[in-house]
């Protein structure tokens, strides 16, 4: 008896029906997360056409699952499961999405700081160093502009060259100056 209300439980609607809930679910939060990111670094057109297929996809898996639901609650654990996993993946998205310009900085020794300073110099990347005062040492914080896309391989090397360095890495909304060469920062 127990076993035959399990069965009917993951069996009273189709699996392809099931799957097609769960994949529609994941996209749409996927979209939901990169429309936020787009509003919030200000690129609204791109994040109001997204909003309008984010909300019809909304419209039409909710409407599916919540009609049905009472027939059929895998309906409601499929629509759960899709919005978990559209989570992990939009974040996933928004991290390789970066838009725009980020900030990093750097926090190292001296020594180990002006080296790095010279080979980001050496691959066009504008440096700010400042000298800081760590709790047994002196310390460098390197300041770099550069784009989101950019900023995975900063670090790497950042960290290539010293893996203890402390680094910190933000969204910049407005930026303006130049960088060496005459090459202009802002967008």
């Amino acid at each position: 008896m127990f076993w035959e209300k399990v069965w009917d439980f993951f069996t009273i609607t189709p699996i392809w029906e099931v799957l097609g809930i769960i994949l529609a679910k994941i996209f749409e939060v996927t979209m939901e997360t990169t429309r936020v990111i787009l509003t919030v670094k200000g690129q609204r057109v791109k994040a109001a056409l997204i909003a309008v297929v984010e909300l019809l996809l909304w419209v039409f898996v909710a409407s599916n699952v919540i009609v049905g639901l009472a027939e059929s609650p895998i309906k409601g654990v499929a629509y759960v499961l899709g919005y978990a996993i559209g989570v992990s993946i939009g974040s996933r998205v928004g991290k390789q999405l970066t838009v725009g310009q980020v900030q990093i900085k750097a926090i190292t020794g001296k020594k180990t700081g002006n080296q790095i300073a010279v080979t980001l110099r050496k691959q066009g990347n504008g440096v700010t160093i400042c000298g800081a005062k760590g709790m047994q040492e002196s310390k460098s914080i390197l300041i770099i502009y550069a784009s989101g896309k950019k900023s995975a391989a900063l670090i790497q090397t950042i960290l290539s060259l010293d893996p203890s360095a402390m680094i910190v890495e933000e969204d910049v909304q407005a930026i303006g100056g130049f960088l060496p060469f005459g090459k202009q920062l802002s967008q």
